[in-house]
């Protein structure tokens, strides 16, 4: 499925019993774009390409109101789970989905009639990276955050991409066919580099998932 412009998601039905997927990546089709279609394909979830929008920074004097920001949770609004792509970075999430929930605040203040119709909804994520394994204190801001706002947090879904069981678990999903093989090529053929440990340099970007985006 391709990125959703503003322009299209204007127009665009979301189905209140599906989920819906939030994709917060520097690369529209790398491999969290990959990873978010195995676990929930086209037909389960639209997926829509936060950074493709015009969307600016939190501001305390609401300089960015106009942006489009609340016209994109107005359209998230329909449905009951959100999930959350996003590549590892720096052990945490990416800059785009950082800015995501800042901008939430402006549901607490100005916008409250949106901020109350998070109550109850569900969060998920869905994250890649070079690392075999999430840090202990990933899901820390998620958790918070959906105890704050009255969400109900799902938890992680996490794969370390060019490892064999991203390869086999991945890789086995996808049907038969030239899908496959692009998937295989795309995902399995991708191996992280074992020149430095991840944990011994964090500004090798790389090694932070900025290939795994």
């Amino acid at each position: 499925m391709k990125a959703v412009h503003l322009s299209t998601l204007c127009l665009m039905h979301i189905n209140p019993n599906q989920p819906v997927i939030l994709l917060t990546s520097s690369r529209s089709n790398g491999n969290t774009f990959d990873l978010s279609r195995i676990v929930l394909p086209e037909d389960r979830a639209p997926l829509i390409d936060f950074s493709i929008h015009n969307i600016g920074c939190f501001s305390y004097s609401y300089a960015n109101a106009g942006d489009d920001f609340l016209p994109l949770v107005e359209q998230l609004m329909p449905s009951p789970v959100w999930v959350i792509a996003t590549p590892l970075h720096w052990y945490t999430m990416s800059a785009q989905a950082k800015t995501f929930f800042d901008r939430l605040s402006d549901l607490l203040s100005f916008r409250q009639s949106l901020g109350h119709q998070l109550r109850g909804k569900a969060l998920a994520v869905i994250s890649t990276g070079t690392t075999p394994s999430l840090p202990s204190a990933f899901n820390q801001p998620f958790e918070l955050s959906c105890e704050y706002l009255g969400m109900n947090f799902l938890g992680s879904y996490y794969a370390q991409s060019g490892s064999r069981y991203f390869c086999r678990k991945i890789f086995s999903s996808v049907p038969a066919g030239k899908n496959r093989q692009k998937s295989r090529d795309r995902l399995c053929l991708r191996r992280p580099d074992s020149s430095a440990s991840p944990r011994s340099d964090p500004t090798r970007g790389r090694n932070m998932g900025s290939r795994m985006t």
